[in-house]
């Protein structure tokens, strides 16, 4: 990503605007995918956290359309605010570093005050903290919402490297009756299932690529521990997220609507290991009732 010269702020602050009033998780991609780090790696860690708020939080369950151009809306409130949340942790973790003297000099910090200001600041972090934020995405019926999303991926995933894509049952429709079928301790109904599809399948690329960092998330419970978990990831474990997150989209697209394929243009694709059906996984799927399976 470019950015500008340090001598012209006006061009930064636009830069920086843009970014925080139009998220897009294409936006994302790009960022993270970049070859390279931009302030310290900040821009990346900012963004990686809005990507991970807005994947979990910002999904609804009846997708509206602009009346004006006909085009999804994307909610993005969750994924801003835990962004401003991350930005006042990352200054505070650069005044520590820095001292309150010495500030005016780094750059970097800088950088982030102005970005801070841009996204509200103060007035934006009394609309909701760090810990209410944590809580949410942490939630029970959260996690298993997700579990449910990725177990669909890895069904499709698992079929397209096994069997032929024309087989009859390399359907989203097949995999929401094996996951129901397979899973039965879950208690989880055909009609519950394909409500969570419905509801996580525009961010479901992103939910795969980066299904690590998510388990990640459910051990941690403050922000400074949040802060501490995006800074370990690397430049290359990004780059990773995004080329998983690609691969899936390729192979659900074959199969599913409104899948945002069209975000990872020009990335690389990373196929994951996957391994191959269990002889009980495989029994199940021979015994998928077509009639059943949910379009």
């Amino acid at each position: 990503m470019r950015t500008h010269s340090s001598n012209n702020s006006k061009p930064r602050d636009q830069e920086l605007a843009s970014l925080v009033k139009n998220f897009r998780p294409s936006m994302a991609v790009a960022t993270l995918a970049s070859t390279e780090l931009d302030r310290d790696g900040y821009l990346k860690t900012w963004m990686l956290a809005r990507l991970l708020a807005w994947m979990i939080l910002d999904q609804p369950r009846k997708r509206r359309r602009s009346k004006r151009t006909g085009k999804r809306r994307i909610r993005r409130a969750n994924a801003n605010q835990v962004g401003l949340v991350v930005l006042a942790s990352l200054i505070e973790l650069g005044l520590q570093k820095t001292g309150f003297a010495d500030a005016p000099a780094d750059k970097s910090l800088v950088w982030l005050l102005r970005l801070f200001v841009v996204c509200k600041g103060f007035t934006g972090l009394q609309h909701r903290g760090g810990r209410a934020i944590l809580a949410l995405m942490k939630r029970k019926r959260t996690e298993r919402e997700i579990q449910c999303v990725l177990r669909i991926i890895d069904y499709m995933c698992k079929f397209a490297s096994q069997y032929s894509e024309h087989d009859s049952n390399f359907t989203i429709a097949s995999a929401k009756v094996f996951v129901e079928d397979f899973y039965k301790e879950d208690q989880m109904g055909a009609s519950k299932i394909s409500k969570i599809w419905e509801k996580y399948k525009y961010a479901s690329p992103y939910i795969f690529g980066a299904s690590d960092l998510l388990e990640q998330l459910k051990t941690i419970s403050t922000v400074d521990d949040l802060l501490s978990a995006l800074r370990l990831v690397t430049d290359s474990e990004m780059k990773s997220i995004i080329s998983r997150s690609a691969y899936a989209a390729d192979i659900l697209s074959r199969k599913a609507r409104e899948i945002p394929r069209s975000h990872f243009k020009g990335v690389e694709r990373a196929a994951p290991q996957v391994r191959p059906f269990t002889p009980e996984e495989v029994a199940v799927i021979g015994g998928i009732d077509r009639n059943k399976a949910i379009p």
